[in-house]
């Protein structure tokens, strides 16, 4: 069964979009990038200048790829690798998504922790997020620079554009607990979850492998107080994350063990395995593990089946 973007999509992101799409200058600034076909100008500039993987192109890291865009019921959306030490990943592309790896991700990532983190990129493309996304760099890039020649900033006044930042921020942090949640729908396992947020906190296995995760959640609750007993710390805090695309790492953890518990996620897995779960015994050519009948890709080596 494919999985419906309503199954998993967090309210407040639904909420934070809806103020968003309602925000001044957001949706001139929306139909600009989409009228300037925004996604052919990443994808010109990501296959003239980065390596774009395929089965036999780093097949280790993109067979990751097809069985978690099979599962999130995607097309499978292009992979590049870029030249960069930070671990971090991002998607362009609403019609047609590309996903992007930085070097430092997959260095510092065991392999089924990079496939979290693909399988949170896949969830943003199935939840839409990639237009207002990049709505929101170029937010960013109007408040710094003032403008990068599309004719937006003539029409919005300064005011107007920090408000639309602000309001793209606020949104962006939300829609990373829908991604998030895509991610666990196809682990299935949040102790894999946290230990890959964990990574991209703290950094390589070389130096995080030891990091107690229990302890490092904790913090959640220790910055809660804080800011709950203090008016000036809750200041600060609202400071601090103003012009934040993402989340606090902790504060991700605490919606992801939250929802892991939950009934709805219970539900919405076992909706999908109820739907999909038949097999005639066959064996996958690649690695010899079971296969189910309705699977277009091995989900355990990503070998093509159909």
């Amino acid at each position: 069964m494919a999985l419906n973007y309503r199954d998993i999509v967090h309210p407040e992101d639904e909420k934070a979009l809806r103020q968003l799409q309602n925000t001044p200058g957001v949706k001139l600034i929306a139909e600009k990038i989409v009228n300037m076909g925004y996604e052919k100008f990443y994808r010109n500039l990501y296959m003239a200048d980065h390596v774009r993987l395929g089965p036999d192109q780093l097949p280790e890291v993109y067979n990751l790829l097809p069985p978690i865009a099979e599962k999130l019921g995607i097309e499978v959306p292009e992979l590049y690798i870029q030249q960069q030490p930070a671990p971090n990943a991002w998607t362009v592309g609403d019609k047609h998504p590309l996903i992007v790896l930085y070097s430092g991700l997959i260095t510092a990532l065991t392999k089924e922790e990079l496939a979290s983190v693909l399988a949170h990129e896949c969830g943003h493309i199935l939840c839409h997020h990639c237009l207002y996304k990049t709505v929101l760099s170029l937010l960013q890039s109007l408040a710094v620079m003032g403008g990068i020649g599309l004719g937006v900033d003539t029409l919005l006044s300064k005011p107007l554009i920090l408000a639309a930042l602000y309001a793209s921020c606020y949104w962006s942090r939300r829609s990373e607990y829908s991604a998030d949640r895509a991610a666990l729908i196809y682990t299935e396992d949040i102790e894999l979850n946290k230990s890959a947020l964990l990574r991209l906190a703290a950094g390589p296995r070389s130096v995080s492998e030891n990091i107690n995760l229990e302890r490092f959640a904790e913090q959640t609750q220790m910055q809660d107080d804080q800011v709950a007993n203090s008016m000036w710390d809750k200041i600060l805090y609202t400071i601090l994350v103003s012009e934040k695309t993402h989340p606090f790492m902790t504060t991700r953890l605490a919606e992801l063990n939250a929802w892991g518990k939950s009934a709805q996620y219970r539900m919405v897995l076992d909706g999908m395995k109820n739907k999909s779960m038949v097999s005639s015994g066959a064996k996958c050519p690649g690695c010899g593990a079971e296969i189910e009948d309705a699977w277009k890709f091995c989900r355990h080596c990503g070998y093509q089946l159909k």
